[in-house]
């Protein structure tokens, strides 16, 4: 998986990958999905301060009314928030794991499994007596 600052920072790099290694995998969606969960993390985090506020103000005495509503309404929120996050972040982390590495400028791109060159062979594949995955059907199953 890459870094989430070089998605950020250099999109277009992240895109030429993807062309490179012809995956496809909407860029412009998974960098609105980062968006709106960072903004949505922000959100949680405002509240969840908010929260702790009010409870140390309740503690301090008997507890006012409007804090009371105050605190009630914004526990409902934050669940409401989390859920909304838990989502956005779902979305988001099932399309990120899709992009590739981003390959050096030197390595040789090939549209097909036939046009890749094998540049360099070490050792001896091994053999498996079960089915062997890859990387993205490991990380699918986690």
């Amino acid at each position: 998986m890459i870094d989430i600052k070089i998605l950020r920072t250099n999109p277009e790099i992240v895109r030429k990958a993807l062309h490179d290694k012809v995956v496809k995998v909407d860029l412009d969606l998974v960098m609105n999905l980062d968006k709106k969960r960072v903004a949505l993390q922000q959100e949680l985090d405002a509240m969840r301060a908010r929260r702790n506020e009010l409870s140390s103000l309740m503690g301090k005495g008997k507890p006012d009314p409007v804090l009371l509503d105050e605190a009630k309404t914004l526990k409902e929120s934050i669940q409401n928030a989390e859920k909304d996050f838990g989502d956005v972040e779902s979305q988001f982390f099932a399309l990120f794991k899709k992009i590739p590495n981003i390959p050096t400028p030197d390595t040789p791109v090939g549209l097909t499994e036939d046009e890749n060159v094998v540049v360099k062979q070490w050792g001896t594949i091994p053999e498996f007596n079960f089915p062997v995955r890859n990387h993205a059907q490991i990380a699918e199953i986690r």
